[in-house]
């Protein structure tokens, strides 16, 4: 099942999402080995990034999003690849001309993130509009509420852009209008989702085996990327360190995870090293670093290590397990060698011998004599004198 997931900052716009998906597969029935798809809408109205992330909790293929939401993706280093709605100029001259003629001439201020407002000066003027643009960098709903209140202080009596900005300035008993995004802008990105999607399951398939191996591996492996986060930790690390580390969609950086120790000092260290005996807390780990690197360039490296410890700990248990569970014989020597009634025949011509001599002593005239013996013949070979039996 791939899962594709659409952001929508306001309800219209994940209704105009469901429609485009059911569209858009409904075309796709005739491929070839066709995966099922599965089509999610959220509601950002009143929800950080962070906060939608958590929920997703990182088992999605794609996610749809527009503006703010795609730029905080990109900053917080989230593994999803997303499908980008773009904020076409049409989407924009409809906006503005909508302001035109409900406002007319009054000053506008148009809140958004610089990846929707591109071109915005060219088209008010083209428009002779009075717009000001307040560029959002952090996203949240403080920072659009700082916006609101400088446009208000500016003299701007209308204020576009998102949910939250509108509704706040509505508040403030300023003019608002929501900047929406067209039906084509929304298709085109779905259609754009559809695509990523297939690829990225087929890779996320491939990520999930490895992980598997190294979580069932026995060593503890912490991968770090470039700027000193982590991206991944399996369970031995976590189990030799004392820690536990959210799932691998949440990022964190070196700092918060491991405490001050020689362990976190060479972690930030740059270049590779092997068999270093470095502490962690009360631990002396048997350390090795080597670089992640992609057509010679470094993007990370890697730490695996052991409690040395724990080694010699589990080489004493091994010790004494070995020498408790000796092999002790299925069969005593007496049960191997018993005695059997019936005599040997080494015992029968010793008796027919003894038996012999003493009719001789009595004066029987043939005596009983062992087995004939077989003449030997000699031989020299190799320097030495050999006996062989006729």
């Amino acid at each position: 099942m791939i899962k594709m997931v659409f952001v929508a900052p306001y309800p219209q716009m994940g209704q105009i999402a469901r429609e485009e998906f059911s569209s858009q597969l409904h075309h796709r029935q005739r491929e070839r080995d066709r995966p099922n798809y599965s089509f999610y809408v959220i509601d950002t109205e009143s929800r950080s990034t962070d906060e939608v992330m958590h929920d997703l909790k990182g088992d999605s293929d794609v996610l749809i999003a527009r503006g703010g939401f795609v730029r905080d993706l990109h900053a917080q280093d989230y593994a999803i690849p997303v499908a980008e709605i773009q904020m076409a100029g049409s989407d924009l001259i409809e906006a503005l001309k909508k302001t035109k003629s409900r406002f007319d001439s009054a000053p506008v201020g148009i809140i958004g993130s610089d990846n929707m407002l591109t071109g915005i000066g060219q088209l008010s003027r083209a428009l002779d509009l009075r717009i000001r643009p307040y560029y959002l960098k952090a996203n949240t709903m403080a920072e659009v509420k700082s916006m609101v209140d400088a446009a208000e202080r500016d003299g701007m009596r209308v204020i576009i852009g998102g949910l939250k900005g509108t509704k706040y300035a509505a508040s403030r008993g300023l003019e608002s209008l929501l900047l929406e995004s067209g039906r084509e802008s929304i298709g085109q990105a779905i259609g754009q989702a559809f695509r990523i999607a297939r690829s990225n399951h087929i890779e996320r398939q491939k990520a999930q085996t490895y992980k598997t191996i190294i979580d069932s591996a026995y060593e503890g492996i912490i991968v770090v990327n470039q700027r000193n986060r982590i991206i991944m930790v399996n369970n031995a690390a976590q189990r030799i360190l004392g820690i536990s580390v959210p799932p691998e969609h949440d990022v964190h950086s070196i700092d918060a995870v491991l405490a001050e120790s020689e362990l976190k000092t060479a972690a930030k260290r740059s270049g590779e090293f092997f068999n270093e005996v470095l502490r962690f807390n009360n631990l002396q780990l048997s350390v090795n670093k080597v670089d992640l690197r992609l057509n010679e360039e470094l993007f990370g490296s890697v730490l695996t290590f052991q409690d040395i410890t724990k080694i010699e700990e589990m080489e004493r248990k091994i010790r004494g397990l070995v020498f408790s569970s000796g092999h002790s014989a299925k069969y005593r020597f007496d049960d191997i060698i018993g005695k059997s009634d019936r005599p040997s025949l080494r015992e029968a011509r010793l008796q027919r011998a003894a038996g012999g001599r003493n009719r001789h002593r009595e004066g029987t005239v043939r005596p009983e004599y062992p087995q004939r013996r077989r003449p030997c013949r000699t031989a020299v070979r190799g320097g030495q004198l050999r006996h062989l039996a006729g």
